[in-house]
């Protein structure tokens, strides 16, 4: 039976408005600037030095410990749901007992510092001090030095040399352990309570006891999580004690009885269960800041499925009168805003491929739920809601789309849309990221669960997710038909491949295919012994033994910390992206030189060479540009898509991974097409060297779309790229077009066309190029301007010049 919504509820979240709480917050927020706080760096390191010598696992609780039982904790004047990783409004902790010696601006005389792609910071005198400390102490102690020294022990310089050149990524230095960006297990801490974690490792140490031969590593894990939720529990009571301090000296009668309410409820969680909307979300804020003080690299935990989780709370508390609608909207916000305005300190090798000063924070909504029917509630459409209130970058929002989605849901994700308007919310076809999970073996009972993990790469609770720290992210295979072009060689000439013979004799395309596909197999080889190496070395270095507690329950039900991998609790990803640059590359080198005999491969080397320079140069280049391109209904180039998708993927899905699970496939965004377009020299398509390659992996070439939007849609599904869970499509249309009436039904209808056929998913930009324009010439007037870039939304006049050029070209679609 479908789910029965409250239509009175519904009509009253369309009257929630932003109150002096949140509307505070955002002018705070906005005025605060970055900050970078050393107090977690500080505790880490002052406990680090007192318990040299004791167990790897015990070492990092405790300095866990000292951090929870010590950071400077602030409750500021509009805050009614309390707990941050840092005393601010934003701020970043640095992460040097990770990443090491990963802030060159420590040793600079200069007291700025860049701490993400456009985000600077300052650092004082005495701060440096207490960081060059650190990274004296951790530079021959982090998991991201000693990895890459093991690789290059057994590799050279190949990966370095790959990472350089855009050919994969992200570098070891970005820290991505199993799940370490994912979400902690909020429905199970909700309903149970932190504390049960406690008795629950008791429990576990005694049976391990009782056993002929207990395993010590478990009972040392074990020990560990305890010391990890005890400081959990104890932060929670410091800001209790905090608020029962504040509440004495406050003359406002109402705000002295908001800070008895915190007060009261950090008495109870997150240690015990909770017991009413503002108990959950207080539990969520004080254990989502553990997750930074132990790994401080990412971002808050994602809210997962938000709007599942937390609806028994929302509607009884609604329902009973406990609260109101508009109450519930402004403790969801509060937390929205927090999470979507964490700062973390990015590694070098993050900074093109993650273009956006906050980190990226993903909610769920909606899709099927246990008994196959569309889950999508009256919280679902409260968080959409304040969402498009909020106008900020974060969450990265997705609505699970099912062939059952009702049209109120539908028509407030395109409110959302319409006020936040830089592809927020997302569309993602349950159908398809579903059916991916049961095609790998996992029950529908775990499948069904997933959520977005930072962009539109799908997770699951029960399952560590390896996808990134290990080497297994993105694989460039515009840079693999480069590669194939110039005799094995990377963009900065070196032998990264094999040498498959000079351009200039390729006799037909399908000789320039077997030299990409030589490439391909050869990167992807070496990416996974490189991984396999990093597995061996990451735990010997590296553990999260809070982070094993509360998020994936094998790990903890089980002693073991989830940097060792399971095979059955783990999965394993790649992301093979510029499929589209590839697929009209080829297509253009197959009509110009071997069916329509225009230029030889001797001419086009020399234009791609060049960079089309000169005057031949640019007129190759538009017989390149005017080549038939993906996006415009064009059989040719829609199934060579498909063909080098499956081909790709088949390979991919086939590797030995043993003793682990075969590896899963996501084409997600990012900011990816804009890193990954450096390594690439200039291509047959009619893109120059070093510019972005296609914004998502199934978004057209800039501009080539010329057939309407219809006509993308129609390529899109005859390319299926039908291995992946996920494959990104970015449409912009203006807002001058979706402002008439009836345009916002016609794009739910659209959508809804789109993904009942097969469509994967879709994401829509909402703004005028002209906008665009003058943002770029004036960005101190369009400070707020939100974009999609690939899979996640920035702010605009705080991305690269290239990135905005990028947003500014793509194709103005008309319904």
């Amino acid at each position: 039976m479908a789910w029965q919504v409250d239509q009175g509820i519904l009509d009253q979240i369309k009257d929630v408005k932003m109150e002096d709480r949140l509307s505070t917050w955002r002018k705070e927020m906005k005025a605060a600037g970055y900050r970078v706080y050393v107090d977690r760096q500080r505790l880490f390191t002052e406990s680090w030095k007192q318990t040299e010598g004791q167990d790897l696992e015990m070492r990092r609780a405790l300095a866990f410990k000292n951090i929870c039982d010590n950071m400077p904790i602030t409750i500021l004047p509009w805050e009614f749901i309390v707990g941050k990783a840092t005393p601010g409004v934003v701020g970043a902790t640095p992460a040097i007992d990770v990443c090491g010696d990963y802030m060159p601006a420590i040793w600079e005389d200069s007291d700025e510092m860049t701490i993400g792609w456009s985000a600077h910071a300052t650092l004082s005198k005495e701060d440096k001090d207490i960081l060059r400390e650190s990274a004296e102490i951790f530079r021959k102690e982090n998991v991201a030095d000693l990895s890459n020294d093991a690789v290059r022990q057994v590799m050279g310089d190949w990966h370095d040399e790959a990472v350089a050149a855009h050919v994969v990524d992200p570098g070891l230095d970005a820290v991505f352990f199993g799940s370490s960006s994912s979400s902690c297990d909020f429905p199970y801490i909700v309903q149970n309570g932190i504390g049960s974690y406690i008795d629950r490792a008791k429990q576990y140490i005694e049976d391990e006891r009782q056993k002929a031969r207990p395993c010590a590593d478990k009972i040392y894990f074990w020990k560990a999580s305890i010391i990890c939720v005890e400081g959990m529990i104890n932060l929670a009571h410091r800001y209790s004690a905090l608020a029962s301090e504040m509440a004495e000296k406050e003359e406002n009668l109402k705000r002295k009885a908001e800070l008895e309410s915190i007060a009261d409820v950090l008495t109870r969680v997150p240690e015990k269960p909770a017991t009413s909307l503002q108990e959950a979300l207080q539990s969520m804020a004080i254990v989502a800041c553990g997750k930074i003080f132990e790994h401080p690299m990412h971002n808050y935990p994602h809210w997962g499925r938000g709007d599942q989780y937390l609806y028994p709370f929302f509607i009884n508390d609604v329902r009973s009168g406990k609260i109101t609608v508009a109450e519930a909207g402004q403790m969801i916000g509060e937390l929205i805003g927090r999470w979507g305005t964490s700062l973390h300190i990015m590694a070098e090798s993050l900074k093109e491929s993650h273009q956006v000063n906050y980190g990226i924070n993903a909610l769920a909504l909606g899709g099927y739920n246990q008994n196959h029917e569309d889950a999508s509630n009256e919280l679902s459409a409260l968080f959409l809601h304040m969402v498009g209130l909020l106008k900020i970058s974060s969450p990265t929002v997705t609505v699970r789309w099912t062939p059952k989605t009702p049209d109120w849901m539908m028509k407030a994700a395109i409110d959302c849309n319409m006020e936040t308007r830089g592809g927020i919310p997302l569309f993602q076809n349950d159908d398809r990221t579903i059916g991916k999970y049961l095609e790998a073996g996992i029950p529908w009972s775990e499948a069904v669960e997933w959520f977005g993990l930072g962009c539109v790469y799908p997770a699951l609770l029960t399952r560590a997710e390896h996808y990134g720290m290990e080497g297994l992210a993105g694989l460039n295979l515009a840079a693999f038909l480069d590669m194939a072009l110039h005799n094995g060689k990377d963009i900065n000439g070196y032998q990264l491949g094999p040498d498959c013979g000079d351009a200039k004799d390729f006799k037909n395309i399908e000789q320039i295919k077997e030299a990409m596909w030589a490439e391909h197999k050869y990167v992807i080889d070496r990416t996974v012994e490189c991984a396999h190496i990093a597995l061996q070395i990451e735990p010997r270095y590296m553990r999260e033994p809070y982070w094993s507690t509360i998020a994936v329950p094998w790990h903890f039900a089980n002693g073991q910390d989830i940097l060792i991998p399971d095979p059955e609790h783990s999965l394993w990803g790649f992301s093979d992206r510029a499929i589209i640059d590839v697929a009209d590359t080829l297509t253009a080198i197959d009509h110009l030189v071997f069916k329509e005999h225009k230029l030889t491969m001797e001419e086009l080397m020399e234009a791609l060479d060049s960079n089309f320079e000169g005057e031949r140069g640019e007129e190759i280049r538009q017989m390149c540009l005017a080549a038939p391109k993906f996006g415009n209904d064009i059989d040719e180039v829609d199934y060579l898509v498909s063909e080098i998708s499956d081909r790709s993927a088949q390979y991919i899905k086939h590797m030995d991974n043993s003793p682990f699970s075969n590896f899963m496939i996501t084409r997600e965004g990012l900011s990816w097409h804009f890193s990954a377009g450096l390594g690439v020299r200039a291509l047959a398509d009619g893109r120059k060297s070093m510019e972005p390659l296609d914004d998502g992996s199934f978004s057209p070439m800039g501009g080539a779309d010329k057939n309407g939007p219809t006509a993308v849609l129609r390529s899109v599904l005859k390319a299926k790229q039908k291995d992946a869970a996920a494959s990104v499509l970015n449409q912009k249309f203006t807002k001058t077009l979706l402002s008439t009436p009836g345009s916002q039904d016609m794009l739910v209808k659209y959508t809804n066309a789109f993904l009942g056929a097969g469509g994967t998913h879709i994401q829509y930009n909402i703004m005028d190029t002209e906008e665009l324009i003058e943002a770029q010439e004036k960005p101190q007037d369009h400070e707020d301007l939100i974009v999609r870039i690939g899979g996640f939304s920035a702010y605009f006049v705080q991305l690269s010049e290239g990135i905005q050029d990028d947003v500014i070209n793509r194709t103005e679609q008309a319904l």
